[in-house]
């Protein structure tokens, strides 16, 4: 019986876990590679007034083996703050503080690049309120 109710409560975590948009396997066995993990998946700053800055992070994790290591870049009017460059065994989690500071336009978006276990991007967005000084 006990056997009974381990498997199906597997099966629902595994279950969630694909449905999520992500599949991971138990510690130590399957992934000898790296795997980068960034979360969220997309940041969006909301409405910023003209010459103001902003932060929020983005959590960086191994989820697979061996050392992920990669940088995270972004072009401007975001950028980088801090744990832009990272080194992580496994299960490691790191932090990636990204600023904002609206440019002339209306709104701006940009992906924020993480290189390493073959990489992902993250959508970032931010929209300018109030006018820019000398318009």
């Amino acid at each position: 019986m006990m056997g009974l109710r381990l498997k199906q409560s597997f099966a629902v975590v595994t279950s969630a876990m694909i449905v999520s948009g992500f599949s991971v396997a138990a510690a130590g066995t399957l992934f000898t590679n790296p795997i980068i993990v960034v979360s969220p998946r997309t940041i969006n700053f909301g409405g910023v007034h003209w010459k103001t800055v902003v932060t929020n992070s983005f959590l960086v994790e191994n989820w697979g083996g061996g050392k992920l290591i990669g940088k995270a870049t972004v072009e401007p009017p975001f950028k980088i703050l801090s744990g832009g460059s990272y080194k992580l065994g496994p299960r490691d989690v790191q932090v990636v503080t990204i600023s904002y500071s609206p440019s002339r336009a209306a709104a701006d978006t940009n992906v924020v690049k993480f290189t390493g276990g073959d990489g992902v991007s993250a959508p970032v967005t931010g929209k300018l309120t109030g006018a820019p000084a000398d318009k």
